[in-house]
C-alpha cells in the first residue's frame, strides 16, 4: 500500500515539474480595432461606411439597433489579459458618437484615448 501511495505522490509531483513546459494557446476574440481605424471615422458616416472601416461589430443590442459593440479580448500564454472596447452610436443611420478605449476629437471630445495620459 505504501508503494502505491509513494508512486502516486511522485506522479503528482512530476506533473508540477512538467507544467511549465506545457504549451498554452494565446487566445484572441472579437474585433481588433486600433486608433488608426478610429481616426478614419467621421460624424455623419452611414452604418455601411462604419462597417467598411471597422468591420462587422461583434455584438449588436437586439433592442438598440443604433448601438454597435466592438470588443476585443486577448489572453496570452501566461494568462495576462487585455481588453479593448468601442461603442459606436448612430442616429437616423448616421454616426453621432463613440465611447470606449479610443479617442476621436469629433465623436468623443471629452474622452481620453487608451494611449494618451
Amino acid at each position: 500500500m505504501r508503494i502505491i501511495l509513494i508512486s502516486m505522490a511522485l506522479a503528482l509531483a512530476g506533473c508540477q515539474l512538467i507544467d511549465p513546459l506545457v504549451y498554452r494557446l494565446t487566445i484572441s476574440q472579437g474585433n481588433l480595432i486600433d486608433q488608426e481605424q478610429v481616426d478614419k471615422l467621421s460624424p455623419g458616416m452611414t452604418k455601411e461606411q462604419v462597417r467598411f472601416v471597422l468591420g462587422t461589430p461583434q455584438t449588436q443590442d437586439p433592442f438598440k439597433h443604433d448601438v454597435w459593440n466592438y470588443d476585443f479580448h486577448f489572453i496570452n500564454a501566461r494568462g495576462q489579459k487585455d481588453t479593448d472596447k468601442l461603442r459606436v452610436y448612430f442616429a437616423n443611420n448616421k454616426l453621432v458618437r463613440i465611447e470606449g478605449d479610443f479617442h476621436h476629437p469629433q465623436l468623443n471630445p471629452e474622452a481620453k484615448g487608451k494611449d494618451s495620459s
